[in-house]
Formats: C-alpha cells, sequence, structure tokens
C-alpha cells in the first residue's frame, strides 16, 4: 500500500517560482528485476496562478518535465561507517579507553561503499581497518 505522503512539485523551467503541492496517488508499474518503481503523483489543489512582474507562473500541464521532491523516512542516531568495518555478525570494533571492545550495531541501509547504523554512542571511536582476530580488551594506539 502506498502512503498519500505530501510531496512538492517543481516545474524544471523556473523551479524557484513554480512549486506546487501533491500527494502520492498511486503506484504505476513496479519492475522486479531492476527494483524500481514508477509512480503517479496527484495535485492536491488547484494552486491560484498570478502575474509577479514581468514573469508569471504557468499551471503544471500534461508534458511539463518536472522534478517531484518526495520526503522519506526519517531516521535518528545512526551513523556512516565504511561498510568493510562492520563485521558479517553485525558488530563493529570500538576503542573504549584505550582498549578494543566489540560493540553490536544494527544495519539500515547499505550505500556503495558505506553502511549506516544504529545502536552507537555519540562519539564513539570505531576501528575502520579490518582486523582479523583480534582479542578483546587488548590495548589500541589510535593512529589518526
Amino acid at each position: 500500500r502506498l502512503k498519500k505522503v505530501p510531496c512538492k512539485i517543481y516545474w524544471t523551467e523556473s523551479p524557484e517560482k513554480n512549486v506546487y503541492p501533491g500527494r502520492l496517488h498511486r503506484v504505476v508499474d513496479f519492475n522486479p528485476q531492476s527494483r524500481t518503481v514508477v509512480i503517479a503523483v496527484r495535485l492536491d489543489e488547484a494552486p491560484v496562478y498570478k502575474k509577479e512582474k514581468t514573469e508569471s507562473t504557468f499551471p503544471i500541464v500534461e508534458g511539463m518535465f518536472c522534478r517531484i521532491e518526495i520526503p522519506g523516512k526519517t531516521i535518528e542516531s545512526v551513523v556512516k561507517l565504511p561498510r568493510w568495518s562492520i563485521t558479517f555478525d553485525e558488530t563493529v570494533y570500538t576503542v573504549h579507553d584505550g582498549r578494543l571492545k566489540t560493540m553490536p550495531v544494527k544495519s539500515i541501509r547499505t550505500e556503495g561503499e558505506f553502511t549506516f547504523v544504529k545502536n552507537l554512542d555519540n562519539g564513539t571511536e570505531v576501528i575502520v581497518t579490518r582486523l582479523v582476530g583480534p582479542l578483546e580488551y587488548t590495548r589500541v594506539e589510535v593512529v589518526e
């Protein structure tokens, strides 16, 4: 089910003057091979068009190129880490009081070479170098 999320529709020829309120309306097509979806957006209401100085705003009509801003889900308290710094069992190696400590994390999303994780306190030092068989509470010297 598609939530009727409010979004903004910008006419690409004049995005600073032509912004229209809209909502997600329906899924038009889904391609499982490319994992892409085509959606339809509907204008909320007919905006009031008025002349401003020398330029006028135009109504959005079929065939116009538009840019649509759809807000995504907001996730709080996430940290962006190199994906290789997260082990296969979703832990990271951190430095706590000058010693190595393994911390569990929850991977939220991976984009290219980076993974966004939860469950890390702000300011936690994470070891981003891949370690093989490290010993818990081993003294660690941080090299910037």
